[in-house]
């Protein structure tokens, strides 16, 4: 009774499929096999790989023919709807098996069971009359399966009351009508390479470079399909990508940018085979082992294991096609043509700002100093108080990968990594340029400001030996902490760009877009600074004067207060002010680059920038601070400034500060000890003529005299340093 019912019902299964009853989308086509001279006409189904959603509770081994049933059978009484079929799917699936085995270059993808039929014969396979294990069933051509023994059979597709599953049956129960043939597909050995693969790690991320052109392989676009190039090495995601080992050894290649594979065309082990990248799909054409090479590695893909990635004709230029081809011993010419080294690269986005700057590399946390102890090579590097000397800055050069060399400005030596070790609590000193994975860090964005990773540590980031904040802390690499750690902070610096445009002179501050100045709504502590239309007026003058650490107090002429963060805070949105001189953080600025001028950053809050509120440039609009922009974003104009000199330098006695030292300048200091109301506040700086630290009448006559060809020995008329 059962081997009636269960006739009856692959009968119908059988039907299902020729008329096309099963809810499935299919195009029918006339197709052809050719077995032994005789044309057998069948029909044929559309084509989908759901290889992603099979289980992976499978172990393969060498064997072919095992494999492709283990794959199978770890299926068993799926539905349709959770593997993701939508079409007639016996053919689809498998060619899934097929491919999650290994062996799809001997049972070739197809959804067709006619197309799927000739491909196996085309591949080596042949007709067999007794079936067995991994032998691939047809019936009637319209319905295929893998045998599981010589009498069972397992396929997808198999219809009852409930739906469409995989299921495990004895083919002998089909009606005996029915055709059937058995295909025996000529299956490859999966016992791997003839050569010991290289193991570089369990994931890593890298650029693959061409050894002999220094250029680097790209994914041209985001699509399945969409070719492998060669390109000039750049730091884009598109030439990055993601390394990851499987239990063979050999290694899944997904580009960074699209998410997709390293991917041989159709599976093929053919010369000149084209390279794309295609979505994940676990099949041998997207696994890769590593193999020794002169000056690197060659890459053998696991679908043809004597080729190896190879540049079309041998040419290096740039769009030049990325192929397989039979591999070249180190003995061949064209053995260069295969041979390529990884540039290793951080798993998180590496920060670009900028081509090259100067900095400070302030901790965070404790706003102390990264120095530089000596200008020998093994001298150490420490956290110490600001100073402004050169030991505390340091230049960084930004590379090809986006990593920077940083030399520091006194010794004019490298922040090193001893020994190019990876090991925790490895020392930071100076060293000699030597070019190597030691001396080159990546910038890694964190709230508050940045982590250093260093190249040849990219687990690690810069730290404070035992999370000391102390003057003298020693500086090491460990384990990168994220910010749920207690001790992410020991880690986190900020970037302080340093820009000398002197030591002092008088500008006006321009907002760079708008051409608005930055103006003081009055001359009294807490009056507000706002934009205005730009003119002459003293309320639009700012004195600059540099500091010992390289950061500016800025004061403005009318009113001779300094510009001032309220309230010395580091929120966003917090006000701008002008005070009273307090020597505080708040009244400390440091002048950034930026695009098309500088960003005004306070030393209360340095990572933040002087900044519009709400964005607004009209006349009357209200500045603040705010999380630094950098030039990626579409506010970074907010925070963009020109700062022009208001006469080219400052002069002793030149009071009024119009870029000469004349009569009235004498009488505005008479003016200012009557108490007589004048339109400027007098920069004692300038008007302080004889030093002796207060502005009084014997300025002004010394003034007088100047100008009278009078002998003095005031250096009146000269310019201030």
């Amino acid at each position: 009774m059962f081997r009636k019912s269960l006739s009856v019902l692959l009968s119908l299964v059988m039907l299902c499929c020729v008329f096309g009853v099963l809810p499935i989308s299919v195009s029918a086509q006339e197709t052809e096999i050719v077995e032994n001279g005789a044309n057998i006409e069948i029909s044929a189904d559309g084509t989908q790989s759901m290889s992603g959603n099979f289980s992976r509770n499978y172990t393969l081994t060498d064997n072919g023919a095992n494999d492709i049933v283990a794959v199978a059978q770890a299926q068993n009484n799926r539905s349709q709807g959770s593997l993701g079929y939508t079409e007639g799917w016996c053919a689809d699936f498998t060619s899934d098996c097929a491919r999650l085995a290994g062996q799809e270059s001997k049972v070739p993808f197809n959804g067709g069971v006619a197309n799927l039929y000739n491909a196996i014969i085309n591949a080596g396979g042949w007709s067999v009359s007794s079936p067995q294990k991994g032998d691939i069933a047809f019936f009637n051509y319209d319905h295929v399966g893998i045998m599981v023994d010589s009498v069972n059979c397992i396929s997808g597709n198999m219809w009852d009351n409930s739906g469409s599953y995989v299921r495990t049956y004895s083919y002998t129960a089909i009606n005996p009508g029915s055709v059937k043939r058995f295909l025996r597909p000529n299956y490859s050995s999966n016992s791997g390479p003839s050569f010991t693969p290289v193991d570089l790690g369990e994931r890593f991320y890298a650029n693959i470079i061409h050894s002999q052109s220094g250029k680097a392989v790209v994914a041209v676009g985001d699509n399945a399909g969409d070719n492998v190039q060669l390109g000039t090495l750049n730091g884009t995601l598109i030439q990055k990508w993601e390394f990851v080992r499987q239990s063979d050894t050999s290694y899944k290649i997904i580009n960074n940018h699209s998410g997709k594979c390293l991917d041989v065309d159709g599976c093929s082990s053919a010369n000149n085979t084209n390279i794309h990248i295609w979505d994940n799909n676990d099949s041998s054409a997207q696994l890769w082992y590593i193999r020794e090479a002169n000056n690197g590695y060659s890459l053998v893909p696991k679908c043809a294991l004597e080729s190896a990635l190879d540049l079309k004709g041998g040419n290096i230029a740039d769009g030049t096609n990325i192929e397989i081809y039979a591999y070249q011993d180190r003995n061949s010419i064209y053995h260069s043509n295969q041979s390529f080294h990884f540039n290793y690269l951080p798993s998180f986005p590496a920060q670009n700002l900028g081509t090259r700057f100067l900095a400070n590399i302030i901790h965070s946390k404790s706003g102390r100093v990264v120095v530089a102890n000596g200008k020998k090579s093994g001298d150490n590097v420490e956290l110490r108080n600001i100073t402004g000397d050169n030991n505390q800055k340091w230049e960084f050069i930004r590379q090809n990968d986006w990593s920077y060399k940083i030399i520091n400005c006194f010794s004019g030596k490298c922040l090193d990594v001893d020994g190019c070790s990876d090991a925790n609590n490895t020392n930071i000193h100076i060293w000699d340029s030597n070019g190597s994975f030691a001396q080159l860090w990546y910038l890694r964005k964190v709230e508050n400001g940045y982590v250093l990773v260093p190249k040849c540590a990219l687990n690690s980031a810069l730290d404070l030996k035992g999370g000391n904040t102390n003057n003298g802390t020693n500086i090491e690499i460990y384990t990168y902490q994220d910010s749920s750690s207690e001790y992410h902070s020991n880690q986190v610096f900020a970037l302080l760009e340093v820009n000398d445009l002197g030591e002092h002179f008088l500008a006006n501050i321009i907002h760079t877009k708008s051409g608005n100045a930055v103006v003081v709504a009055g001359n009294k502590s807490g009056d507000n600074v706002e934009l205005d239309f730009p003119n002459h007026a003293y309320i639009q003058k700012w004195e600059f004067i540099r500091q010992a650490d390289w950061s500016y107090k800025i004061i403005n002429s009318y009113s001779g207060k300094c510009l001032d963060v309220d309230g010395c805070a580091s929120a966003d949105n917090t006000n701008v002010h002008v005070w009273d001189t307090n020597n505080s953080l708040a009244q400390l600025w440091y002048i950034r680059t930026a695009e098309n001028g500088y960003s005004l950053v306070p030393k209360c809050a340095l990572n933040s920038a002087l900044d519009l509120k709400n964005g607004d440039s009209r006349k009357g609009a209200n500045l603040e601070i705010f999380s630094y922009q950098n030039s990626s974003t579409e506010y970074h104009s907010n925070q963009t400034f020109s700062i022009i000199n208001a006469m080219g330098e400052i002069i002793l006695g030149d009071v009024d500060v119009d870029g000469e030292v004349e009569i009235r300048d004498s009488t505005w200091i008479q003016r200012h000890n009557a108490s007589v109301e004048i339109p400027f506040t007098i920069s004692k700086t300038i008007a302080d003529v004889d030093g002796d630290g207060i502005i009084t009448v014997m300025d002004a006559t010394a003034i007088q005299y100047y100008l009278a060809n009078m002998k003095i020995s005031f250096k009146i008329g000269e310019k201030i340093e």
